[in-house]
């Protein structure tokens, strides 16, 4: 038993915890409210020394919807195609993408629907409540 507790927490300690939203199969677009909706937390279970990050995709198509969609992937995956997937203005155009931006980063939940880090998010309520208590 203390073997499997030792290996569950040499496990949690090798992984990263993102949110996870995706169409299913055959959907080809899949919107913030639905990603909002519909997103999961997951562990990104680092493989063979690669490291994983969590990675946050938006954008906006031609006829003005606007997608998104978070996931976990490997950092180089993450930094490398992913990110070149909104710069190549060709496959753009022929997926009907106005504009797009692909976010990795490697802190638990950091894939969230905020542009701010949990830490700045945290800081930013204690302030909130600091302020509120001076009020009174």
């Amino acid at each position: 038993m203390a073997l499997l507790v030792f290996c569950a927490a040499i496990c949690t300690a090798n992984s990263l915890k993102c949110y996870r939203c995706r169409p299913a199969e055959g959907d080809e677009q899949y919107t913030e409210e639905q990603c909002e909706k519909n997103q999961k937390e997951v562990w990104c279970n680092s493989t063979l020394g690669m490291a994983m990050s969590c990675v946050r995709s938006w954008g906006k198509m031609t006829d003005g919807k606007k997608f998104e969609l978070r996931d976990c992937a490997s950092k180089s995956l993450c930094e490398g195609e992913l990110k070149q997937s909104c710069t190549d203005k060709a496959k753009m155009k022929e997926l009907k993408v106005k504009e797009c931006e692909v976010r990795c980063c490697q802190s638990d939940l950091c894939n969230s629907a905020f542009n701010t880090s949990a830490d700045m998010m945290t800081i930013m309520m204690m302030f909130a409540a600091l302020c509120g208590v001076m009020l009174f």
